[in-house]
């Protein structure tokens, strides 16, 4: 994770991260954080250890170690990682153990090139997006859906599941609406846990997209932000 490189766009100029030093700090160290390939990675659990399977676009967060490496305030730190996470730049999953930050279309912004080739031109990049997922079984559209979904089981099943929605449906157009129904449907599980209520498992990914659970009604109106990592 020490070595190699990311890329930045310039287009990162123009977007609302760049207008805020501060946030922009924080969304770098997030980039240069995420694994560029997966591993176990292994973690101090109070007197023993446990490990944990880390995606590539993806690293484990804690709110002290990110302060002291960014020379910031824990506090400021988890409000700028909450603001990036609402903006849709990543996501976070806590337990209480460890969070998980993942990087949303890392696979996209962060692919890598062909060997001898150092620039991707804009007519260029569908051409090659397109190969990318002809050569790989799933699609960016449908990881970008499997990364954001919290409970994550039979990919296999999901992915079927989502090759017949997208004969019914423009996914591309659907993408951000099934994204914005789980952070939803997160903050209305945090919700309904922080008031000890019964709050039901998230069903297979598969079983979410055959039931278009994405059109499920959820209530948002309280934000409950706890302080983890």
């Amino acid at each position: 994770m020490n070595d190699g490189y990311i890329k930045v766009y310039r287009k990162m100029m123009r977007s609302r991260v760049f207008q805020n030093e501060g946030l922009f700090k924080i969304w770098m160290w997030c980039l240069l954080k995420a694994n560029h390939k997966g591993q176990w990675i292994i973690i101090k659990t109070g007197r023993g250890t446990t490990e944990v399977w880390i995606e590539p676009g993806q690293f484990i967060f804690g709110r002290l170690t990110a302060a002291k490496e960014l020379k910031m305030k824990p506090s400021t730190v988890w409000k700028r990682i909450i603001k990036l996470k609402n903006m849709r730049n990543l996501n976070i999953e806590s337990n209480r153990l460890y969070s998980v930050i993942t990087i949303i279309n890392w696979e996209f912004y962060q692919g890598r090139e062909k060997k001898g080739t150092s620039k991707v031109t804009t007519k260029e990049q569908p051409s090659d997006t397109n190969k990318n997922e002809k050569n790989n079984i799933y699609a960016q559209n449908f990881l970008s859906f499997w990364k954001s979904y919290p409970h994550r089981l039979a990919k296999k099943k999901a992915h079927e599941a989502w090759k017949k929605l997208e004969k019914a449906e423009n996914i591309t157009t659907l993408l951000p609406t099934l994204l914005d129904a789980i952070e939803k449907q997160k903050q209305a599980k945090e919700i309904s846990k922080a008031k000890d209520e019964f709050t039901p498992e998230w069903p297979n990914p598969a079983t979410w997209l055959n039931g278009r659970r994405w059109e499920d009604e959820v209530e948002t109106k309280k934000r409950w932000d706890h302080a983890t990592g």
